[in-house]
């Protein structure tokens, strides 16, 4: 099976509020010896599908971002300002891509520990499908609370699926969805809840549990656990 041409949109514009006081971009703290941007972008180096990178970020960050992804190993195509909200950093993202790109990766740059393997699986399925996903099965007990102090109600998980990235679309249908997507107040926040709405279905690969997110500086810890586990294998 030929590997499709799939560009990756790293999303990395984030305030990082969660993550205490320093001004710093989250993406560039200290993770096992690098930043934690280039562990994201070593794990897209290592796919078989993506060749370039379409990183969305703060202007002020640009000038520390640019040589780590230059020096990542793909095809640094453009540096996009980053919206005021997720989707427009998104969408700026994706309209600066190689139109010659066959499928949009989109990705949490604070999600430094995906699986190449797991890469290539979504740029693959959202290349025959139109869309992917890489999420999980919920695994926990769910219940239901109206007031936040009491749960009142249990909820069916068995048909419920916890969103990762990257989530990844055929290009040129995901750029139709984009423009649909300005008229909506507010904006989506989720690029698969998107696709949903206006086209249909999206297809689900299972990833794992390991595939975290960096939010608070609790993670950094976990996150650098992980790596060292994984250098054992």
């Amino acid at each position: 099976m030929q590997d499709p041409f799939a560009t990756l949109v790293l999303v990395a514009a984030g305030r990082s509020s969660r993550m205490g006081e320093s001004p710093r971009s989250k993406v560039l703290l200290p993770l096992a010896g690098k930043t934690l941007l280039e562990h994201t972008l070593g794990a897209f180096a290592q796919a078989k599908t993506v060749r370039d990178l379409v990183l969305a970020a703060r202007p002020e960050d640009f000038e520390e971002l640019r040589p780590l992804a230059k020096t990542s190993g793909l095809n640094l195509h453009a540096m996009v300002p980053g919206g005021a909200e997720r989707f427009h950093s998104v969408a700026a993202g994706c309209r600066a891509a190689d139109p010659q790109s066959q499928v949009l990766l989109i990705h949490d740059a604070a999600r430094p520990l995906v699986r190449p393997r797991h890469i290539d699986a979504v740029a693959h399925a959202a290349l025959a499908d139109g869309a992917a996903l890489l999420a999980l099965p919920v695994t926990d007990s769910l219940h239901r609370s109206s007031n936040g102090t009491q749960v009142h109600e249990p909820v069916d998980r068995a048909p419920l699926w916890a969103a990762q990235t990257p989530q990844g679309f055929r290009t040129q249908a995901f750029h139709d969805l984009l423009k649909r997507a300005e008229t909506i107040t507010p904006p989506p926040t989720d690029d698969v809840a998107l696709f949903e709405q206006f086209a249909g279905p999206v297809t689900l690969v299972q990833g794992t549990p390991d595939n975290i997110k960096v939010t608070r500086p609790e993670d950094l810890p976990i996150a650098e656990a992980l790596l060292r586990a994984r250098a054992m294998q």
